[in-house]
């Protein structure tokens, strides 16, 4: 047992929010990223503060059947996906036991009689259809690394659908600029809107012209610092992803909208809802 303010050797609990396994010291709970549950694992802390502690695995000392190789290289620098050391039938547990976890222990619900299902990961294969994305200081597209204001230069990502990525990773090529955020959806009939902020509106509104007249994406809208809609370039609206199948659609939506990123997920709610 090695115990002291900078490594802790402890076994992984359960999974927390935002992916962390929680472990019990006679310092009080550190919060582990890179561990499963069940395993023990050695891990160099980060983080403290009270009598709780964040850190990182550096060696896996027993590691849990359920550990497989992730199938993103980026994992787990990128802070868009948790759990892709699992297998499939072992995440859909953990989500699971998470939000039974926060039903029983913050809103004091009787979870017996609930009964709820996650379907397992690979179902899910490519099923992510709107994504956040930034450019670095030399204008190049990528993801933020977890927890961090650093951009990972890259527009590829295997949890999006392939017409989303195909997008991005063309809008990657053209010269964005420094400093940007893109948001980015896809619609019904393969129909991408974007979203661009984090510039001046008159040199975004030339970069919305150029991306429709590229053929990247059938409409960009511009936003203000507020996220207010400022100029639009083609047309930005798409159908699908807000209440899809619902009775009366569809229903209209773009890029600067919150919707599920997911479309079994706003099904799955309004199923419920209804």
């Amino acid at each position: 047992m090695i115990e002291d303010d900078k490594r802790i050797d402890g076994v992984i609990e359960r999974f927390v929010p935002g992916g962390h396994g929680l472990v019990r010291t006679d310092a009080g709970v550190m919060l582990v990223r890179g561990g499963l549950v069940g395993e023990r694992v050695r891990a160099d802390v980060v983080r403290a503060r009270r009598n709780m502690r964040e850190a990182t695995v550096a060696e896996v000392l027993e590691p849990s059947p359920e550990r497989v190789d992730p199938d993103c290289g980026l994992h787990p620098r990128c802070g868009g996906c948790d759990f892709l050391d699992l297998s499939a039938r072992a995440q859909a547990a953990a989500k699971a036991e998470m939000v039974t976890d926060g039903l029983r222990r913050i809103a004091k619900i009787d979870t017996a009689s609930i009964r709820f299902g996650v379907r397992e990961a690979p179902l899910f294969a490519r099923a992510r259809r709107r994504a956040r994305l930034a450019t670095d200081g030399e204008g190049r597209l990528g993801y933020h690394e977890r927890k961090s204001h650093q951009v990972i230069a890259t527009s590829a990502c295997p949890a999006l659908a392939a017409p989303l990525e195909a997008a991005l990773l063309a809008l990657g090529k053209i010269g964005l600029g420094p400093r940007l955020t893109v948001r980015a959806v896809l619609g019904d009939g393969d129909r991408v809107s974007l979203a661009i902020s984090g510039a001046p509106p008159r040199r975004l509104s030339r970069l919305a012209t150029a991306v429709v007249d590229g053929g990247i994406a059938a409409g960009v809208l511009v936003l203000s610092d507020r996220g207010r809609v400022v100029s639009e370039a083609g047309d930005a609206a798409i159908t699908g992803e807000i209440a899809p199948g619902l009775k009366g659609g569809p229903y209209a939506s773009d890029a600067a909208t919150f919707s599920q990123a997911t479309r079994f997920g706003a099904e799955a709610i309004i199923a419920e809802v209804a």
